[in-house]
């Protein structure tokens, strides 16, 4: 899987598209809404204001496998508008979230008429696409404890917030299941993997929030991968 974001992007035009989408409409989910499902046609390209929102696919027997999580300024579904493909995943709130939406031909229209706009757009697709290969081979290789380990460090430095102590605050509702989610593990073994790593002293949650030591965490990933070398 792989986070979307306009880091990447320039400012000027994260400022455009921002204005652009000011004319769209106004939608906003609860955390566990559907926004798309696999056989919807979508009403349009949607931009994230504020919140969070995973796209995310079923496997035949039931599992849920987390593909993108987009945060604020990012877009979706980019590909069904860009090239025209069907969408095959489900699009859910992953916290309280606004969007504006936009139809398809309105977006179209706009990057026709501003093509450094278009270009910056698949920029940030490309970088995307590069992030989710980085991504997987850093998840799903390795011991269960490595990929927990390696996807708290992932979302740590894309969502993190850093306080005084120098721990890092993701800044998701996250539980145990999103992440065996996020990892493709069961949410026992998950669960496991979390206790040991609390009594460690290497993260610490309650609820929805996750708390870790972010330099601790990669230095036992790193010892840990070595080892099993």
């Amino acid at each position: 899987m792989y986070f979307c974001y306009t880091g990447g992007v320039d400012q000027e035009v994260k400022t455009k598209l921002s204005n652009f989408f000011q004319r769209g409409k106004i939608l906003t989910y609860k955390k566990g809404e559907i926004i798309i499902r696999p056989e919807d046609i979508p009403q349009g390209v949607y931009f994230v204001k504020n919140g969070y929102v995973r796209t995310y696919a079923l496997l035949e027997d039931g599992r849920e496998v987390v593909l993108t999580i987009a945060q604020h300024g990012g877009y979706f579904p980019v590909a069904w508008a860009l090239g025209n493909q069907p969408n095959h995943y489900y699009f859910e709130a992953l916290s309280d979230t606004v969007l504006q939406r936009v139809s398809k031909v309105e977006i179209l229209e706009y990057l026709t008429a501003n093509p450094d706009i278009l270009f910056e757009l698949i920029k940030y697709i490309t970088d995307c696409q590069d992030r989710l290969l980085i991504h997987i081979e850093k998840v799903l290789s390795g011991t269960s404890k490595q990929r927990v380990m390696a996807m708290l460090s992932i979302l740590a430095g894309h969502f993190g917030e850093e306080n005084k102590q120098s721990q890092t605050l993701i800044n998701i509702p996250l539980t145990h299941q999103d992440i065996a989610n996020l990892t493709c593990l069961t949410r026992e073994t998950v669960s496991m993997h979390m206790s040991k790593l609390k009594k460690k002293k290497l993260l610490w949650y309650n609820y929805n929030q996750v708390l870790v030591d972010l330099p601790k965490l990669d230095k036992e990933l790193e010892k840990n991968t070595s080892a099993n070398k």
